[in-house]
């Protein structure tokens, strides 16, 4: 069949028209663009319209529509529905129902075939869609409940409202969140990609899988640079089909209520690795605040704990690592480390490490064995030879098994100085004569000694530093290591 335009066509006054091509009339015979369209429409001729700008031939709802939009773009036909009261109506209305078929791409409501040069943000495209109002700019439902009485339910189909495929090496879709557009340049608005809701408590967000069933290393989800026939590039974080995943900064799990990570499988390990060549470690952080405010004094600070699932079967915790806070003042915060195992069904610490270095171990029933040390800085007496301790560093209980000191103030005036308490002047050492700022000394003497000079320590007590000589001045510093133990509270 021939084509022809319409202005190829000159204006005749008689009845002339072809099997092929229906003859646009002149205006003496009121034949206008419109009446044109619809008698070739009518009688199933072939016409050629044109694009101009605006539309070559308008189809309107009413005669007082009028285009409200940019009007230079050229098209063979334009249709305008622009009464802003009437709320139930569309431009263009398809109705089409397929129940047997075969083949790909055989069956279409609306079929585009475009080919343009390659993209320059929306400079070309097959359908263009605007949105200028609140509503979306393109809706697409699956909803099985409006298919024709009688017919087949496919609800249960694997299909979805809407598929994309591409054969080419770039993306499938692009969304762009932010637009800068030039009709809406440098706009600053925050908006997202991609919105997904959940409406019912058995459905799911976003689904990725692979169409041959093969989990493997392929990437599913990746935050990187776009890259032509070949992986991303500059990758800051990926899911793979197979369940890995890679993060290069932080990653936050963060609730209201509690929050869990898991790690399920028949072996497995968490590692750090830190292949820097420095002396940088990994540093695995717990951190806890009351609503970013102050903690207090003996609050848990967190736990690594381990369960078991009993015979039940039921979870319990079997052990717990836990740290807690004994101070919170700022420039003197100390903490605790404990360990709390469970015997006989109850869990409670069986072993504590203060913050001062002191080692205790707990029994079930309360006992204690603890290994401690108790320090002090004793600045020596220059009204005499004796200085005592101003704190018990003799705990009562004890078996002490040595007494370490250094001199941190030279200590002048005196000739010798020795360890002891207010019964055996040299208890724990002989007499030194380095007096010099510095100097240390380890006593020791007590330990194959027996009765009050002995390593038995009755009631509490406190150390004393005995001179020849009277100093006038002197410093030190004295450290008391001892084993202690309780007796069992039940």
């Amino acid at each position: 069949m021939a084509n022809m335009t319409i202005d190829d066509f000159p204006a005749v006054t008689d009845e002339q028209e072809s099997d092929e091509v229906l003859l646009w009339r002149s205006a003496t015979k009121k034949q206008t663009r419109a009446n044109f369209l619809q008698t070739a429409l009518r009688k199933g001729k072939t016409i050629i319209i044109p694009p101009t700008a605006g539309g070559s031939v308008d189809i309107k709802s009413t005669s007082g529509d009028t285009a409200m939009f940019d009007a230079s773009r050229r098209s063979p036909i334009r249709i305008l529905l622009n009464d802003e009261t009437e709320d139930d109506k569309t431009a263009i209305y398809v109705e089409l129902i397929q129940t047997e078929h075969s083949g790909t791409i055989l069956c279409t409501g609306i079929h585009v075939n475009v080919y343009t040069e390659p993209d320059n943000g929306g400079d070309a495209s097959g359908i263009l869609v605007t949105q200028t109002g609140g509503g979306n700019a393109l809706t697409v439902f699956r909803l099985n409940v409006l298919r024709p009485e009688g017919f087949t339910d496919y609800s249960d189909s694997i299909h979805g409202a809407a598929e994309f495929q591409t054969d080419g090496q770039a993306y499938c879709i692009l969304a762009v969140s932010g637009s800068q557009h030039s009709h809406a340049m440098d706009h600053g608005n925050r908006s997202a990609c991609m919105h997904a809701f959940i409406d019912n408590s058995v459905s799911d967000g976003i689904v990725i899988g692979p169409s041959d069933l093969d989990f493997d290393s392929r990437l599913a989800w990746v935050v990187g640079s776009l890259a032509l026939n070949s992986a991303p590039t500059n990758q800051k974080a990926w899911v793979k089909l197979d369940g890995s995943a890679f993060f290069s900064s932080e990653v936050h799990v963060a609730t209201a209520a509690t929050s869990h990570i898991y790690l399920t499988g028949a072996t497995g390990s968490i590692r750090c690795y830190n292949d820097v060549n420095d002396g940088s470690p990994f540093t695995i952080l717990m951190r806890k605040s009351r609503a970013g405010g102050a903690c207090q004094a003996n609050e848990i600070l967190g736990d690594l704990s381990w369960l078991m699932v009993n015979s039940t079967p039921a979870e319990s915790e079997a052990s717990r690592i836990r740290t807690l806070a004994t101070s919170v003042t700022a420039g003197a915060e100390s903490a605790d480390l404990q360990v709390h195992l469970k015997s006989s069904g109850t869990m409670a610490e069986r072993w504590r490490l203060t913050s001062g270095g002191n080692v205790q171990a707990f029994t079930p029933t309360g006992g204690q064995w603890i290994h401690g040390q108790l320090s002090e800085q004793i600045t020596l007496s220059t009204g005499g030879t004796t200085t005592d301790s101003a704190a018990n560093l003799l705990p009562a209980d004890a078996v002490i098994e040595a007494v370490v000191a250094r001199v941190t103030t030279t200590i002048a005036t005196a000739t010798s100085w020795k360890l002891g308490d207010a019964t055996t002047s040299g208890r724990f050492s002989a007499a030194s004569s380095s007096l010099t700022a510095g100097s240390t000394l380890v006593g020791t003497v007590h330990v194959d000694q027996t009765g009050a000079a002995g390593p038995r320590q009755s009631a509490a007590a406190k150390l004393r530093i005995t001179t020849v000589g009277t100093p006038s001045a002197g410093v030190v510093r004295v450290t008391v290591f001892y084993r202690q133990f309780v007796a069992p509270t039940s």
